[in-house]
């Protein structure tokens, strides 16, 4: 009551006589700098017909929702009608304030949903309660979907895998490449695990330590059998690709999918009498003897046997 608004030429100000603030189309942020008792102002903005005066109460919304949201959740359903009108320019805003206020409110599957219809308007990286909460729930939600559909699945929500590939965009950004191969092993999001090794990774060091985190993933988490194999064998081309491949890492991939003839390909090349060196020809043989002890402590004689048969050794079955 008692409220007058006026616009001030083309500045477009906006005079809240009522509060005794003046504030600007142009502020992003609506009153957030500004100490702020109450919703009612912005809350009365949002009554208004004119679509400049709703967007702007909208932005002061947005920053008021985590301290005002009991006095905004009467007005929800005028903002979730907002962020579904086409037409309206801030409906991706409208559909961020939703989402903080049904946060708040306890409905989490629905804020997650008004939270992806926000698009980038959802800053993934925002320290908030409410940011990391949603982040996390976007994880599990888009793991368990993929797991689920054998890594196949289709998005429940529009827009989850989007948001999924920001917040991992973000963690690679931060240095977070563990977490990040984490999330992608689970979702069984080979694609993202190998472009995370490839250019995540900001040296060679840092690439075959995330590959021997993968390894430890694939034996203790994955229970798959057949994507466990599929995770292995990735880990081992990646190797590969290095300059100075861990031969022993690639044996040891190889060797838990049972392949005995690439095993017994890195033999023959270690044994052969190709060495640039004594030297290298010793240590080709040290890595040799450290791959032999490895299979024998981690799978069984026959495997061994198999080995040795594809480099024409044929071992006595006597013991």
């Amino acid at each position: 009551p008692g409220q007058r608004r006026r616009r001030i030429g083309l500045d477009r100000t906006i005079v809240c006589y009522s509060m005794g603030v003046m504030v600007t189309e142009g502020m992003r942020n609506g009153f957030e700098g500004m100490i702020v008792g109450s919703a009612a102002s912005a809350l009365s903005q949002l009554e208004e017909s004119e679509t400049v005066l709703q967007c702007h109460a909208l932005r002061s919304l947005d920053v008021l929702a985590d301290l005002f949201w009991h006095e905004i959740s009467p007005a929800l359903s005028k903002i979730q009608a907002l962020s579904g009108d086409e037409e309206f320019p801030d409906a991706k805003l409208a559909a961020l304030v939703s989402a903080k206020v049904l946060f708040h409110l306890g409905e989490l599957d629905e804020a997650l949903e008004y939270a992806l219809a926000a698009g980038d308007r959802f800053d993934v990286s925002a320290s908030s309660e409410f940011s990391r909460t949603l982040r996390g729930r976007c994880i599990d939600e888009y793991i368990a979907i993929r797991v689920r559909q054998d890594g196949q699945a289709k998005d429940i929500y529009p827009g989850l895998g989007v948001v999924v590939e920001r917040i991992l965009d973000e963690c690679v950004h931060k240095g977070e490449v563990q977490e990040v191969l984490g999330v992608a092993l689970e979702a069984r999001r080979l694609d993202r695990v190998e472009d995370t090794i490839l250019n995540g990774c900001k040296s060679a060091e840092e690439r075959v330590t995330s590959l021997g985190y993968c390894f430890r993933c694939a034996q203790t988490l994955v229970a798959s059998r057949s994507y466990r194999e599929e995770v292995l064998r990735l880990i081992a081309d990646l190797h590969r690709r290095e300059a100075q491949p861990d031969q022993v890492a690639i044996a040891l991939c190889l060797a838990f999918v049972g392949d005995d003839r690439g095993v017994a390909e890195i033999f023959s090349m270690l044994l052969s009498s190709s060495a640039s060196s004594p030297e290298q020809e010793e240590s080709n043989e040290l890595i040799a003897l450290q791959i032999a002890f490895d299979i024998y402590d981690n799978d069984t004689p026959q495997f061994a046997s198999k080995v040795l048969t594809h480099m024409g050794i044929h071992p006595s079955t006597s013991t």
